[in-house]
């Protein structure tokens, strides 16, 4: 289900910022933040289970589907090929939330990388409508404020 989005999200905020999802843009749900802890699984010799080591590493795999308008069927079929070559420069880089009326603080990730994005045109709505699908895999989470 589209809703209005009250998260603002910006890759490489320190550096030259790119707001992947902004206060407003038209989303598929709100976003969900999926953790995944690092575990290795040892199998024991004549033993019942097995033994689970938590490894100490975590990460958050992220994916939003931002609708986003352009000011023609053109433009928006251009912006699904040129944002193909804008995400594909991009590196590993810090990752900043925000929540809309929340002020005095932000969540970071230290470190995020976009290993999957699928551009393209949105199947409903008008002709001007693109779609931005964004995989993203963060580490190192934490909040900046009280």
């Amino acid at each position: 289900m589209k809703i209005e989005s009250n998260w603002r999200i910006t890759f490489d905020p320190g550096g030259t910022p790119l707001v992947l999802l902004a206060y407003g843009d038209e989303i598929e749900g709100e976003p969900r933040y999926p953790l995944g802890r690092g575990l290795e699984v040892v199998a024991l010799v004549d033993a019942a289970a097995p033994f689970l080591r938590p490894t100490g590493n975590s990460a958050i795999n992220l994916k939003l589907d931002i609708y986003k308008p352009a000011a023609s069927d053109a433009a928006a079929r251009a912006e699904v090929l040129d944002s193909l070559i804008a995400v594909n420069l991009l590196g590993r880089k810090p990752l900043k939330i925000e929540v809309l009326g929340i002020t005095d603080r932000y969540w970071l990730f230290a470190n995020c990388y976009i290993p999957t994005y699928e551009p393209g045109r949105s199947p409903e709505g008008p002709p001007n409508i693109h779609l931005k699908s964004y995989s993203l895999t963060c580490t190192g989470f934490s909040r900046v404020g009280p």
